[in-house]
């Protein structure tokens, strides 16, 4: 799919409250197993409230139309971005936005949830922060994450044996299936 900036409009037509990140799927992917994980995406976010996990809005599937998802849009757009923008990051910064995946990892594994796409465009920053400083990161993208214990009956989408998630970025022991 693709995502989108978005703000409310009030009765007046005038753009208000918080920006928004809207996740459409394309029309030819709105459906069928692609649904299905996008829909399994925001049941995961319903259940992981943490500082360093993208907030969940709300999901909307209404018959005729392309389902969404909103999250809250962090400013600082991805930790890709980040070091396009300011370069290499030091030992400190580079430990701090460590320690903050490795909270948000830890509270999906505690629900149960695997994340399997765990690369820089998948890491949002809050904000624009300048070199030198740790930006503040926020875990995104839980489309693929794996679903184990009381989720797990309903979110069951990858078939074992199936390798999914960016080549680049796999943990060996995904790779091999």
């Amino acid at each position: 799919g693709v995502t989108y900036l978005v703000r409310a409009l009030d009765d007046a037509g005038e753009m208000c409250g918080p920006k928004m990140a809207l996740k459409l799927l394309f029309t030819s992917r709105d459906h069928g197993a692609y649904l299905r994980r996008l829909s399994t995406e925001a049941q995961i976010l319903q259940e992981l409230h943490h500082p360093n996990i993208v907030k969940y809005l709300g999901f909307v599937h209404r018959t005729g139309q392309s389902p969404y998802l909103l999250t809250k849009f962090e400013e600082g757009g991805s930790l890709l971005d980040h070091m396009k923008r300011v370069g290499t990051m030091g030992v400190r910064e580079t430990a701090e936005v460590g320690r903050q995946v490795c909270r948000a990892l830890a509270k999906g594994h505690s629900k149960g949830i695997t994340h399997r796409d765990l690369k820089p465009e998948n890491l949002l920053i809050t904000e624009l922060t300048p070199k030198g400083d740790a930006p503040t990161v926020r875990v995104a993208d839980f489309g693929i994450a794996k679903v184990r214990g009381d989720l797990a009956s309903e979110m069951t989408l990858t078939q074992q044996g199936t390798t999914i998630g960016s080549p680049r970025y796999m943990a060996p022991e995904q790779a091999r299936a």
